[in-house]
């Protein structure tokens, strides 16, 4: 509307309107500006080991009146982002701006520890392999590896959808506090197609029955014709922060399909929860899984990994001549960063170069079989000490083992040593 009137110099009150929305649109963008403004003051000063500032430090640094520095500091202190003391009238930051860096670090670090697992689900399934996590009672979509079929399930980044519509909501929604379920119902169950759960009671029966079985699975439910199966990722303290989906279109997500992938988006979960500092809440169950024969005939679970902990051993061990046996003719070694070795005396050397002493305390296995090969992913922590002699302890890795016929044809390896500051 106004730009409509602007261009063809409306005269009269629709002009006038037009403008006048203009100038408050303009006047609440300013105001959003000079909030941030305020906000970013604080990260500017970093010799300012208090952290407060007062209104006339940020009047004469932002350049602004204090009557306007005095009213954006009152809104931001009632919404939690500021707090004033009451005695000096000084500012420091407030615990909602805690909060949000702590929601951006906590999806950094779950788009880090999945991407891994996700891109082999990708490449395994074909399909779409979402991350999603639930935020103002919506579930959004923070990473996704899109299918590269003609036919693929779309899924946008960013964009807040329906906790109740479709697997990847639900498994969410079914682990949220009580309370909030309730008040997701109670905001409406607005029918998206003719197979949305529309029904309180149906609704609740269904997430109880997502908390009992672990995951969830959805056909046609948010999209006509599209079907999903995720499950839950937890993170140290059990908590779930987030549901692994794997999405596509219903005619190639038929029963016994649906039954593998719900099985590898339960791995998958575990494999990204383990990284996150979950640990498995059933170990002879997990143990249990490793020993049951592989898909496709490529080996026991159990003695790829007993294979794969022999191997690591020998490397450990510097007996590099003994672990190449493990390795298949030109077998890809990539570190961190995406370097690559020929061999595994080359490696050998790099970590011997940069660290004086490295130890893996292994935590977990997990098995993914596939029709020609078998990818493993060996979790757990590092200790050691860095090239200055310093120590480090609890920092996590993740190795990823692609084996065909026995033998290792990829070896990725991941940590946070980087992250830590380790040199």
């Amino acid at each position: 509307m106004f730009h409509l009137a602007k261009q063809l110099r409306l005269p009269g009150p629709g002009g006038a309107v037009a403008a006048g929305a203009a100038r408050l649109a303009n006047g609440g963008t300013r105001a959003v500006e000079r909030a941030l403004d305020v906000l970013l003051e604080f990260a500017r000063d970093p010799a300012n080991h208090r952290g407060d500032l007062g209104i006339s430090d940020l009047s004469r640094r932002l350049g602004l009146p204090k009557a306007t520095v005095y009213r954006l500091v009152e809104t931001l202190t009632a919404r939690g982002f500021l707090i004033r003391d009451a005695e000096t009238g000084r500012c420091r930051l407030g615990p909602a701006v805690f909060r949000v860096g702590s929601v951006y670090l906590q999806q950094l670090d779950l788009r880090r520890a999945a991407l891994p697992v996700m891109r082999e689900f990708a490449r395994l399934t074909g399909e779409t392999v979402n991350l999603n996590v639930a935020q103002d009672r919506r579930r959004v979509c923070i990473e996704k590896i899109e299918s590269d079929q003609d036919i693929r399930h779309f899924v946008e980044l960013g964009r807040p959808m329906p906790l109740y519509a479709g697997a990847s909501g639900r498994v969410l929604l079914a682990f949220m506090d009580p309370v909030e379920i309730e008040a997701v119902i109670a905001e409406g169950l607005r029918r998206l197609t003719p197979r949305t759960i529309t029904d309180p009671a149906r609704l609740r029966a269904d997430l109880a029955e997502i908390r009992r079985r672990g995951y969830a699975v959805s056909v046609g439910e948010r999209v006509d014709e599209a079907c999903a199966v995720s499950a839950p990722v937890r993170d140290a303290s059990g908590r779930v922060v987030a549901g692994l989906t794997i999405s596509g279109p219903a005619y190639r997500f038929r029963a016994e399909r649906v039954r593998e992938l719900t099985a590898l988006v339960l791995r998958g979960a575990a494999a990204v929860s383990a990284v996150l500092g979950h640990a498995a809440e059933n170990a002879r169950a997990g143990e249990a899984s490793a020993t049951r024969p592989a898909e496709g005939g490529v080996s026991t679970h159990g003695e790829v990994v007993a294979r794969l902990t022999r191997f690591l051993d020998l490397v450990a061990a510097r007996r590099l001549s003994e672990a190449e046996a493990f390795l298949a003719p030109g077998a890809a070694i990539v570190f961190p960063g995406g370097v690559r070795f020929a061999s595994l005396q080359e490696m050998a050397d790099a970590v011997r170069r940069r660290y004086r002493r490295v130890r893996k305390r292994v935590e977990r296995w997990d098995v993914l079989p596939a029709a020609d090969r078998v990818t493993v992913y060996c979790l757990g922590m590092l200790e050691g000490e860095d090239g200055q002699g310093r120590p480090f302890m609890g920092v996590r890795f993740v190795d990823r083992f692609e084996v065909r016929d026995g033998h290792i044809v990829r070896h990725e390896v991941w940590n946070d040593l980087a992250e830590r500051g380790v040199v």
